[in-house]
């Protein structure tokens, strides 16, 4: 037997890993490359276990095939492995629901009113969009935007909503980048104290690398060990984050580790290609290949996070079910007080 074909898939999947961090990562198209080879590691290692059934099958060798077929599947990447399911039900009540998307702003035929009852249907009670323009989700009030604001291109608008009872405050920062590609980050703090930044990083490709890193430099900045290390208003000294929405870039690149160095968790770290989230229609083929959209946790429990279908979008949105804030008293009831429109 040579073993070398058996573990074919998983050695090219090593060089892959092996060779991204030697590429470039201030070129657009060598960027490319880098964040095509990470995905393309994920994807191989995936595949393993189909490879291996074709050659048990071509050579007729079942036994070795089923013992090597056991090790791949075990291997693997596999869906929902971030989901905390024991006591499921007992936290069912508890924590906050997120919701994040990032819906083409230049989707010719987007249903507005569909997408905002898509929104409602997941029973969130809190909503991110970047790009589109969403004034009203049903059952939720808009807390911040930055309509007003003087931006680069329509698709740098971003909005968030808090369900109807519940008293958050929220804004949306200034464009964050480079003079020649920026993006807003939106704010937002809960009555528990948890603060969630609603992130649209600057896409490095097909046209400006420049913004990516300036923007996740100011995130990470301001996080030390899962919490704030200084006010950001509304949010202030301590609190822990949830970074959750669109970072542009995949699992292993600078821009991931930077933020996981703060002391952040991936929610969906293990999943591979199950955690895909872009193209997925809005003018794209509906075939996720990249993670481009993530949910990375501070000083909070993830109780589960998946990505879901979004209407006319062409990336998945995430949804993640959250728990209160660690080390901070609750309210007593988490659908008091009022849903407050912060400032822009």
């Amino acid at each position: 037997m040579k073993l070398w074909i058996v573990l074919f898939p998983v050695l090219l999947a090593i060089l892959c890993q092996l060779l991204a961090p030697l590429l470039p990562q201030d070129q657009v198209w060598p960027y490319v490359v880098h964040v095509s080879l990470l995905s393309a590691s994920g994807w191989l290692t995936l595949l393993w276990p189909v490879w291996i059934g074709l050659w048990a099958w071509r050579t007729g060798r079942w036994r070795h095939g089923a013992l090597l077929g056991v090790l791949a599947l075990v291997l693997a990447p596999r869906p929902g492995t971030h989901a905390i399911e024991a006591g499921a039900h007992a936290l069912e009540d508890s924590g906050w629901r997120v919701l994040s998307a990032n819906v083409d702003a230049y989707s010719p035929d987007l249903d507005r009113t569909a997408l905002a009852a898509a929104f409602a249907g997941h029973e969130p009670d809190v909503v991110f969009v970047h790009e589109n323009r969403i004034d009203q989700i049903p059952g939720m009030v808009r807390v911040a935007d930055n309509l007003e604001a003087q931006v680069d291109r329509e698709s740098h608008r971003s909005f968030v909503f808090c369900r109807e009872g519940i008293a958050c405050e929220g804004r949306v920062t200034e464009e964050v980048g480079s003079p020649t590609m920026k993006m807003p980050i939106v704010i937002l703090r809960m009555p528990d104290g948890l603060c969630m930044l609603g992130i649209h990083a600057p896409p490095p490709v097909p046209f400006d690398i420049t913004g990516l890193d300036p923007y996740v430099s100011r995130v990470a900045s301001s996080i030390v060990s899962g919490r704030l290390v200084h006010d950001l208003a509304p949010c202030e000294q301590h609190d822990p984050v949830l970074v959750v929405g669109d970072l542009n870039t995949v699992p292993g690149s600078q821009a991931h580790k930077d933020l996981l160095a703060t002391g952040l968790a991936d929610a969906f770290a293990g999943q591979g290609p199950w955690a895909a989230t872009w193209p997925n229609g809005g003018g794209w083929p509906k075939l996720p290949v990249f993670q481009l959209d993530h949910v990375l946790a501070g000083a909070v429990d993830v109780h589960r996070a998946k990505t879901i279908a979004i209407p006319g979008s062409d990336h998945k949105g995430l949804w993640v079910h959250i728990g209160r804030a660690l080390g901070e008293p609750g309210p007593k009831d988490r659908r008091s007080g009022t849903a407050t429109q912060g400032d822009r």
